[in-house]
């Protein structure tokens, strides 16, 4: 793929906790509108490459978007320009209702679009947050308070939405509700980098796959080259 199709791409990032060396240099890219899906083992570094990105974690390396040089862009900038993750533990504010929790999400706008015509769209795609829009987020379920933490990121407008774990500790009714999601999302052209445990339907939406093992990428494979969760252990056992 020539660099003007790639959305975006980390070249040699490479991240440290302490003495750990816990993201060794790693280049992943996303294409325009492309779905990509991160996998590997607990402990592999995918939370941390996630956060490297974003640079809510210290990183060497360089991140260029749409071919722009972005790396010495804070996380507040890179979400300027559309790069926009969804953290593992939904980073909610507990006490404040669903419609505030979402118009923080709009902080960013620019263009001639509303927050409400944004929360609007947001509740086309998550109706029960239309249902619960007074309640305090921290009185929802974990599915709700999920899809919340998606709709938040979505208000400002990404055009790469990074999730980490979307799925975790959700039951398998309400996750696959939301990963369904994530690939109408995807269909409508928005790039998607998603890590994530649920491997079979991971699969299923995504055109390429990374795997992660000891803070390396010891693969990348067309996701549709891959048959089992199981033809993924011998990576990670790498």
């Amino acid at each position: 793929m020539n660099a003007s199709e790639k959305l975006f791409e980390a070249r040699a990032l490479s991240a440290f906790y302490g003495r750990v060396h816990a993201l060794k240099p790693t280049t992943v890219w996303v294409g325009e509108g492309e779905f990509v899906t991160v996998l590997g083992p607990n402990g592999a570094g995918k939370s941390t490459m996630l956060r490297a990105m974003t640079r809510l974690t210290p990183a060497t390396g360089r991140v260029y978007f749409r071919g722009r040089d972005i790396t010495g862009l804070a996380t507040h900038e890179r979400a300027r320009e559309g790069v926009i993750m969804v953290q593992e533990g939904r980073g909610l504010f507990g006490q404040m209702s669903v419609r505030e929790n979402l118009i923080l999400g709009a902080y960013t706008m620019t263009g001639s679009d509303t927050a409400e015509q944004r929360l609007e769209s947001v509740f086309a795609l998550f109706p029960r947050l239309k249902e619960r829009y007074e309640q305090v987020a921290a009185s929802l379920s974990g599915g709700e308070q999920q899809m919340l933490a998606i709709g938040r990121a979505l208000m400002a407008r990404p055009k790469l939405l990074m999730l980490d774990e979307p799925s975790l500790g959700l039951a398998p009714r309400v996750a696959s509700e939301i990963l369904e999601t994530l690939g109408r999302l995807n269909g409508e052209g928005l790039g998607i980098l998603l890590v994530e445990q649920k491997a079979p339907q991971a699969l299923k939406l995504a055109k390429r796959v990374y795997v992660l093992s000891l803070g390396a990428v010891v693969a990348e494979l067309p996701a549709a080259e891959i048959k089992s969760h199981h033809e993924l252990s011998r990576y990670y056992l790498h």
